[in-house]
């Protein structure tokens, strides 16, 4: 584990080698997944605007799912739970390539 600089430790993630996954927010619901089991922190890049949830194979994303502002890098828990599955639709007008990397 990296230290800081009193020595103490600092946790710190990294992207699982060869987890990174890709889809595209249009305007219908699209899911990217699943993740490797016991994923539990993923990290979620997009260069416009998109909304997204997370949940299990059937999952959707709608105009009220929580939102991702355009060029943000969002790291987000998945918890312990069942959440395998991340689903994605654009804010705007065009289709938003999204990028998706699992975390350690």
């Amino acid at each position: 584990m990296p230290l800081d600089n009193l020595g103490h430790p600092v946790p710190a993630l990294r992207a699982r080698p060869s987890s990174a996954k890709q889809g595209t927010a249009g305007v219908a619901s699209s899911v990217i997944g699943p993740f490797s089991a016991g994923t539990q922190v993923i990290e979620i890049y997009a260069a416009s605007a998109i909304r997204y949830e997370t949940g299990v194979a059937g999952v959707e994303a709608s105009a009220t799912s929580h939102f991702l502002d355009a060029g943000e890098r969002l790291v987000r828990s998945l918890g312990d739970g069942p959440d395998t599955h991340l689903a994605i639709i654009r804010v705007g007008t065009e289709d938003v390539p999204v990028e998706v990397s699992e975390m350690e």
